[in-house]
């Protein structure tokens, strides 16, 4: 069994430390350990021309020239996944918001599916849920009490992959790692648990904290104009926050989690939406009214490039 380990800060920082505690702890557990440090690759960001988005099977290669295909191999091998990530203004940084729209692309992602006749085979082409994902976990680093997003961030791109998520937690006030002892043995702690799960898949479990969706244990929530609806910015599941017992609670009917985007069932929902969508919008872009319209914006301006900008003297 193998932990990789990722690192999204500065080199030999507290993210790095964090990697490596945590790459201990697995050690111990008998696993094969790997680390990657992302500020050390090459990689672009997304150009938006959709060649990962043809249909399951006729996809072409990324036309990016960089290094995810190489940390998409090193993923697909190891057995379980922690990532260790900065925040940046309160949430990720780029590279994590960089593999979130990467990563959800071409052969392994899921929107080609989502254009394509997908809608009914779900269990052939994802993992099923719970012990079955790949197990992940998250130990963020915030230098001060409100990273806000961070969590978020991190959940995000879990679903996107239909990761097993078996932590995720920031350390806050983080400014020394390798000299905070509690910290240092909780790090050791989640890497052994990871490694844990990956040799019984049956009895891995999430241990961080409840936090406020009892599905994804998210804490970030869209409120509707009256407030009379919450939805989790997470999973996307809708519901109601009350107080019980002084604390926020969130309710939400069972059949929520059909529609849930880090379910099979609810991936399937919004795939065929999304086709029937997709559908409507080709008829649209058939039409003689649209291609005039969107001629006329291509000659009413260009975008401006820097080597288009004569200096003036």
């Amino acid at each position: 069994m193998k932990i990789l380990a990722i690192s999204g800060g500065i080199k030999d920082g507290d993210n790095d430390s964090i990697c490596k505690e945590a790459l201990l702890g697995a050690q111990e557990e008998h696993c094969e350990i790997e680390f990657i440090r992302l500020p050390d690759l090459h990689l672009e960001t997304c150009k938006g021309c959709r060649q990962c988005l043809k249909k399951p099977g006729e996809q072409e290669s990324c036309i990016l020239e960089d290094d995810l295909e190489w940390l998409k191999a090193r993923m697909q091998m190891a057995d379980g996944l922690l990532f260790s990530v900065p925040a940046r203004r309160r949430g990720a940084g780029s590279l994590i918001h960089l593999l979130i729209d990467r990563l959800d692309g071409g052969e392994n992602g899921r929107l080609p599916y989502w254009e394509s006749d997908f809608g009914q085979n779900c269990e052939e082409i994802f993992p099923e849920e719970g012990p079955q994902g790949k197990p992940v976990a998250f130990l963020g680093t915030s230098g001060s009490e409100f990273p806000l997003r961070l969590r978020w961030d991190c959940a995000l791109l879990a679903e996107v992959m239909m990761w097993r998520m078996i932590e995720n937690r920031v350390f806050t006030r983080t400014k020394c790692f390798s000299l905070e002892a509690e910290k240092i043995g909780y790090a050791r702690m989640v890497g052994k648990t990871l490694a844990q799960a990956v040799q019984d898949p049956q009895q891995a479990a999430y241990i961080g904290d409840c936090g406020v969706c009892p599905h994804c244990h998210g804490r970030n929530f869209y409120l509707n104009e009256y407030a009379l609806k919450a939805v989790c910015c997470t999973c996307g599941i809708e519901g109601k926050l009350e107080i019980e017992d002084g604390k926020v609670r969130f309710r939400y009917e069972e059949e929520q989690l059909d529609r849930a985007y880090d379910t099979r069932a609810g991936i399937a929902y919004y795939a065929r939406e999304a086709k029937n969508y997709q559908m409507v919008a080709s008829k649209m872009k058939d039409s003689y009214k649209y291609r005039q319209r969107l001629k006329f914006y291509q000659n009413f301006i260009q975008g401006l490039l820097p080597q288009n900008i004569k200096e003036k003297g």
